[in-house]
C-alpha cells in the first residue's frame, strides 16, 4: 500500500461501518398419533373391569403405607429442577483462531507481516487480562492503533524490559472476515508478537491510560486533545497569522520548553515511559525509542513533542494556570490565533506552540510544544 501519508491518516479517521446479520433456527412439528381401541366383548369387559379394581386396591395399600413410613421416619424426598454443573469464568478466546497474532516474520515494517490489511479493521475493543469487561475505542480514535501498526518498525521498536503482567490487556481488531487478538501491556506501553515485545508510540500510550487507568495524568492529556481533535475535525476554524506573541510571555515558572524538557530528563525520580516515536516526512520515516515522563505531584508530563501542566502549581507570568475561566484569560492574556471551544492556541513566532485546553469553560491544562 503506497499513499501519502496525510491521505493514509484521513482514511484512518473515517469511522467504522459494521453489519450484523443472524438467523433463526426453524423448530420442528411434534406428530402424535393416537391409537384408536377396538370393541371388545360384553364377558371380556367385566373381566378387565373387576381386573383393574383388584390392581387399584393394592396400588391405594402400597401408597398409604408409604405416607405413613414417612410420617414416622425421615422427610419425604421432593423432586427438584436439575441444579447447573459450576462452571469456570469464561474467558474469551484470543483470536477466532483461538490464538494470538502471528506475524510472518519479526523483522521490517510491522504492516508487511501481519495477517490482515489495517485498512479493513473496522473497531476495535480491548479486554484487561482475566477480566470479561470489553471496552470499545471511540470511533475516531482507532486510527491512533492503525496508524501505529502501519508505520512500526519492528527492528527499531524492539522492547527488552519484561512486564509486571499486573495491566495486562488485549487488543482485538475486528474485520468484516474475523477478529485478530494483540497483547498489550500497559506499564510498558509494548505489544506482543511472536513472543517479543515492542513498543507503541507515545499516542497509543495515551489512549490506552484512558481506557484502562481513567483516572490518571496520561489519561486526562487523552481526553483533553481527543476533544479538541474532534472540534477541530468538524469545525471550520482557521489560524489567524496576522498577529503572534512575546515567548516570554509563555514561559512557565520562569522555564521555555526547552528548560522543562531538562529539568525533566535530568530529574531520574519521575516514572517514565518508553515509547517508539516515528516522523513522517515525505514519506520517509524517522523512528527511535524514546521516553515518556511525568511527575504524579506537580502533575506535569512530558513527551518528546509537548509537555502538558494539569494543575494550578505552575502559571505563566501572566499568571495563566488551570482554574481560570475563559473571561478571565482573555483579559490576562488577549485572544488566540486560534480558537476552539475546547482549546485556544497561541502563535510563538511562525508556529502555534502554546495551548489551553478547557472543560467547562475553565482552563483544564496547557501545553507547550516543541519548537520546530
Amino acid at each position: 500500500m503506497n499513499k501519502p501519508a496525510d491521505d493514509w491518516e484521513k482514511e484512518l479517521r473515517q469511522g467504522p461501518f459494521r453489519r450484523r446479520t443472524f438467523t433463526e433456527a426453524k423448530m420442528n412439528a411434534i406428530e402424535r398419533q393416537i391409537a384408536a381401541g377396538t370393541g371388545r366383548s360384553a364377558a371380556r369387559a367385566r373381566i378387565a373391569a373387576w381386573t383393574v379394581s383388584l390392581a387399584s386396591i393394592v396400588l391405594l395399600v402400597i401408597a398409604v403405607s408409604a405416607v405413613l413410613v414417612n410420617v414416622r421416619g425421615d422427610d419425604p424426598v421432593q423432586a427438584k429442577p436439575p441444579q447447573p454443573t459450576p462452571t469456570s469464568v469464561p474467558t474469551a478466546a484470543p483470536d477466532d483462531s483461538g490464538s494470538y497474532v502471528k506475524l510472518k516474520a519479526d523483522w521490517g515494517l510491522l504492516r508487511k507481516v501481519l495477517p490482515f490489511d489495517t485498512e479493513k479493521v473496522r473497531s476495535i475493543t480491548v479486554e484487561r487480562t482475566g477480566q470479561l469487561q470489553v471496552i470499545t475505542i471511540p470511533e475516531d480514535r482507532v486510527f491512533l492503533i492503525l496508524k501505529d501498526l502501519y508505520y512500526t518498525n519492528l527492528d527499531k521498536a524492539l522492547a527488552y524490559e519484561q512486564p509486571s503482567g499486573k495491566n495486562g490487556a488485549v487488543l482485538r481488531l475486528h474485520t468484516p472476515d474475523r477478529s485478530y487478538a494483540i497483547p498489550y501491556d500497559l506499564d510498558t506501553n509494548t505489544y506482543k508478537f511472536n513472543d517479543k515485545l515492542y513498543y507503541a508510540d507515545d499516542k497509543v500510550a495515551f489512549l490506552m491510560y484512558f481506557l484502562l487507568k481513567p483516572e490518571s495524568d496520561l489519561a486526562k492529556v487523552e481526553r483533553l486533545t481527543a476533544q479538541a481533535d474532534r472540534e477541530m475535525e468538524q469545525s471550520r476554524a482557521i489560524v489567524d497569522e496576522s498577529f503572534s506573541y512575546d515567548i516570554k510571555r509563555f514561559e512557565i515558572n520562569d522555564l521555555d520548553y526547552n528548560g522543562w524538557s531538562r529539568k525533566a530528563y535530568l530529574n531520574k525520580a519521575f516514572p517514565t515511559i518508553n515509547y517508539y516515536s516515528y516522523n513522517v516526512v515525505d514519506n520517509s520515516v524517522a523512528n527511535f525509542v524514546v521516553d515518556l515522563r511525568y511527575n504524579e505531584r506537580n502533575a506535569i508530563v512530558y513527551s518528546l513533542n509537548s509537555i502538558f501542566f494539569l494543575n494550578d502549581y505552575t502559571s505563566t507570568s501572566d499568571h495563566i494556570k488551570v482554574g481560570l475561566t475563559k473571561k478571565q484569560v482573555l483579559e490576562k492574556l488577549g485572544k488566540p490565533n486560534l480558537q476552539l471551544n475546547s482549546k485556544w492556541s497561541y502563535k510563538i513566532d511562525d508556529y502555534l506552540r502554546f495551548h489551553i485546553y478547557y472543560e467547562n469553560d475553565r482552563v483544564a491544562g496547557i501545553s507547550l510544544t516543541m519548537p520546530v
